[in-house]
């Protein structure tokens, strides 16, 4: 099945020759293959970009005399003038879609979301870009050449979902002080600990405390040490014959009945239907 603006797949594209002023999607479209038997084979040389969004099955690019296997969940951006050939592998499902660009500001921005300078990037599922491709080639049938804005304006949408997944993620530092009280939290779970114990210990003030556990844990305080011991008591459930009250005490609750209704608001399992389910299943 393929669906283009003027139902041309990219094996037959004509090139078109763009103001590169302008922001111009010159053609567009998307091709799904169900059980084919033979591989289909694409020559692209482009006078703009192309944009393929490889969302089901794989293809190998042959360029330079080596072939790289693309995988689905793959972006492939070619820049203009770029010559290469695409061979569309005999997938159950090849699915893929496909845009072709020019503009001064699409160069820029592709930069600014730092695609520009790979040809590969893998990018997994972007299921929430289908319905846009879509809307880009439907705009394409009603306006051709005469409109860009709105496929322009969709085109701007998908480039930002694969920069933002592509964004490298900022490697959180904890400070050390703060890694020493989670350090001495895991081993100390069992005893009374609170906020001000542990500003008292430590040496820091509790807004400075409640700010770290905040920053770096998206918890409280008292919530993450609850959830530490939280996460020993269901060991102690699984892995020793201790009674229920006894683990409550040395897992540093006070109160039992208070263990108990914490732990089946966690976990949806009161402490003894819990050892009881899980403990079963192990020994299947």
């Amino acid at each position: 099945m393929n669906r283009g603006g003027q139902a041309k797949n990219i094996e037959d594209i004509n090139n078109l020759n763009i103001d590169d002023q302008q922001l111009c999607v010159s053609n567009c479209g998307y091709f799904i293959a169900e059980n084919t038997s033979t591989a289909i084979k694409n020559e692209i040389h482009n006078d703009g970009f192309l944009l393929i969004y490889q969302h089901k099955g794989s293809a190998i690019i042959l360029e330079q005399n080596k072939s790289i296997t693309i995988t689905e969940g793959s972006i492939i951006l070619f820049k203009p003038k770029e010559r290469t050939v695409i061979t569309y592998c005999a997938d159950t499902i090849n699915e893929r879609y496909y845009v072709y660009f020019s503009g001064e500001q699409f160069e820029k921005y592709l930069k600014e979301l730092n695609i520009y300078d790979k040809r590969f990037h893998h990018v997994g599922d972007l299921s929430e870009t289908i319905p846009i491709f879509h809307r880009i080639i439907e705009d394409f049938k009603r306006h051709n050449l005469d409109n860009n804005v709105y496929r322009s304006t969709y085109l701007l949408n998908i480039l930002t979902t694969i920069g933002k997944v592509l964004e490298p993620k900022q490697q959180i530092v904890q400070p050390s002080i703060f890694r020493e009280i989670l350090f001495y939290i895991s081993s100390n779970y069992n005893i009374k600990l609170t906020i001000d114990s542990l500003s008292e210990k430590f040496s820091i003030s509790t807004t400075t405390l409640n700010r770290y556990f905040r920053n770096y844990t998206k918890q409280s305080p008292i919530e993450y040490i609850n959830n530490v011991r939280l996460k020993k008591a269901k060991f102690f459930l699984l892995e020793t014959d201790l009674p229920i009250q006894e683990i409550a005490f040395s897992t540093g609750f006070d109160d039992a009945l208070y263990f108990s209704k914490f732990f089946k608001s966690k976990s949806g399992l009161s402490p003894k239907s819990f050892r009881k389910k899980y403990n079963s299943l192990n020994a299947r």
